[in-house]
């Protein structure tokens, strides 16, 4: 089965919008048991909510496997997407987007789900599996 990594683009429409197209498509993997996150994700969601929302938010995102960082490789991968990317005169607004994508691409299939244009730039310099869900 292809699991679903969510990039906080994804998370932030659901958690915003219970009744949009995103939330019912993130329900229905939900359901499935397909999605996945991972810790970068988790830092952004966390750094966003009011604070009266972080509880239920880890909660949430606690009962959802984590795709594994390698500290060591990930970080100078990121750094490798960031500036082939700059170098093809394409600009990546979030450093941590790099990261994200380099965490799919080390997992076995596994689809990064977004709404976010720093995907599909990263993807014409790197092999990411992605697919962009607009609200």
């Amino acid at each position: 089965m292809t699991r679903l990594l969510v990039d906080t683009s994804l998370w932030v429409s659901y958690l915003r919008e219970s009744n949009s197209q995103i939330a019912n498509r993130m329900e229905n993997a939900l359901a499935d048991s397909a999605l996945m996150t991972a810790e970068p994700i988790v830092m952004e969601l966390l750094a966003g909510a009011a604070a009266h929302q972080v509880g239920a938010l880890e909660y949430l995102l606690d009962g959802i496997p984590g795709l594994p960082i390698d500290p060591t490789v990930d970080f100078r991968s990121a750094a490798a997407i960031y500036r082939s990317a700059r170098s093809s005169g394409r600009t990546i607004r979030s450093q941590v987007d790099c990261l994200i994508a380099v965490v799919a691409m080390q997992a076995a299939d596994v689809v990064l789900i977004h709404n976010d244009q720093d995907y599909e730039i990263i993807a014409s310099v790197a092999p990411l599996r992605q697919e962009r869900w607009a609200g």
